[in-house]
């Protein structure tokens, strides 16, 4: 059995439709996850990196040179030095106990996707937004729609909710002059 090779004709007529996503190889997934994780990374600098060194740059403190290496360095030791805001995106929101690992994937990967997007969009029209906030109100989505408003850990949401709730507030005014803008 172990010395039995597939046979590549064989290989050519397997319907894929027909396969699940538990069937489905895992190396295609990982890769478009790498690309979106680094569309991500590039949008959360985006973002971030303007607001944290915006006015240094604006006051001339720093160029905007000096700028991106700072951030590209302080964004890269930030990854490394903890993990907990990624542990509670990944568990923390949802009850993920009966959802299959591939499944997991594909929802971890398209909610990346949808806040790279959602990045992408709010720096472009100069709109605040929280990458972690994104990430969550896509997870709880997900939850609700696949599992029921009983899966979503809500103690988790409003704890983190609790904690962006002043920024936001203090960034209110900035949304309203973007949409007066566009309007």
């Amino acid at each position: 059995m172990s010395g039995m090779k597939p046979d590549p004709q064989l290989a050519e007529h397997v319907d894929v439709s027909a396969l699940s996503a538990h069937d489905m190889p895992i190396l295609p997934i990982t890769l478009a996850a790498m690309v979106v994780a680094f569309a991500m990374s590039v949008a959360i600098g985006a973002q971030d990196v303007s607001n944290a060194l915006g006015t240094s740059v604006g006051s001339k403190a720093i160029t905007v040179k000096q700028a991106v290496y700072i951030g590209a360095i302080c964004e890269f030791l930030g990854s490394l030095a903890g993990g907990g805001v990624a542990h509670t995106i990944s568990h923390g929101i949802f009850d993920s106990s009966g959802v299959s690992a591939a499944t997991f994937r594909g929802v971890m990967a398209s909610t990346m996707a949808g806040a790279v997007v959602w990045l992408f969009a709010a720096t472009w029209l100069g709109l605040p937004v929280s990458t972690t906030h994104s990430l969550i109100g896509s997870l709880v989505g997900i939850a609700v729609v696949y599992h029921g408003s009983s899966s979503v850990k809500w103690a988790t949401i409003v704890k983190t909710g609790t904690a962006g709730e002043s920024s936001v507030k203090l960034k209110c005014h900035d949304l309203l002059h973007a949409l007066q803008q566009l309007l």
